[in-house]
């Protein structure tokens, strides 16, 4: 009898090697789409609550006469069961300066005029005429911002109207 050769066959290093670059490219375009999406997502996450922040900021002045001159006048208990009681947001006492965990962080900033004059503090403004809810927006690493009511320009006494940072 006569015996035949028999050869393996075997796939060599470097067709090993191109397959696991191919994967590794691969891996490496999901993750930076995922990032993408997330970012897209965080930020309409962070407008949506910012924008519900503006309505809630806008019924209390259509409400009470008055813009809301800290956002605890919407978030504490005194609001609770009220129409512009707002719920779900975390109002920091610093600016916001880095991305934060939670999408619903904002910043709530009173603009206003002092009686007889610009306002140069939050201290000094004795007329509310508006406020800025500020947000991160993650797809541009920076803070955008939605306005209620009269946030810039001059008071109908004249005067500029500035917005510092309340809580």
């Amino acid at each position: 009898m006569k015996r035949g050769r028999t050869t393996q066959q075997a796939f060599t290093i470097v067709e090993l090697l191109i397959v696991i670059i191919i994967i590794a490219i691969l891996a490496a375009i999901t993750i930076v789409a995922f990032n993408g999406v997330q970012r897209r997502a965080n930020t309409s996450s962070a407008q949506t609550s910012a924008n519900s922040f503006a309505k809630k900021a806008h019924l209390y002045a259509t409400e009470t006469g008055n813009y809301p001159t800290t956002s605890s006048a919407l978030t504490g208990a005194g609001a609770a069961g009220l129409s512009y009681y707002l719920t779900g947001v975390t109002v920091p006492a610093a600016a916001i300066t880095a991305p934060p965990t939670n999408a619903a962080t904002h910043n709530y900033w009173r603009c206003g005029t002092a009686t007889a004059a610009a306002a140069t503090s939050l201290a000094t403004i004795t007329v509310t005429t508006g406020a800025q809810i500020k947000y991160w927006d993650y797809t541009t690493t920076s803070l955008a911002t939605v306005n209620v009511g009269g946030v810039s320009g001059n008071s109908a006494a004249g005067y500029n109207i500035t917005c510092y940072l309340a809580t």
